[in-house]
């Protein structure tokens, strides 16, 4: 993982009338500006951000093992086929640019 985010507050963050925290020492991490309770596009947009981030680690960790099972594999995949063929480079291609949008990496 990039500098850039190694040293985030720690997850799962939670949200609650307009302020997202850490579940784990109940600090405020985000003040969200104009926030209204009663708004189901505010709630949903609260609840959005800490799912994003407390699903993060998970799917970086999913792609990762990803691309090493494809990597690893890649000779049993290409079959001769160019749409297998073109699946499995494609699939790694997506996957790359995941994590490195994940880590805050150029593409």
């Amino acid at each position: 993982m990039s500098d850039k985010t190694q040293d985030h507050t720690k997850t799962p963050w939670d949200g609650k009338e307009g302020q997202i925290y850490s579940e784990g020492d109940g600090k405020t991490i985000v003040y969200i500006p104009y926030y209204d309770e009663d708004n189901k596009r505010d709630r949903a947009n609260a609840a959005f951000i800490c799912q994003a981030v407390n699903s993060h680690e998970a799917l970086v960790e999913a792609c990762q093992t990803a691309v090493h099972v494809i990597d690893e594999n890649v000779g049993y995949l290409l079959t001769g086929d160019s749409m297998n063929d073109t699946g499995a480079y494609d699939a790694l291609f997506v996957l790359r640019n995941a994590l490195a949008l994940s880590s805050g990496d150029e593409l």
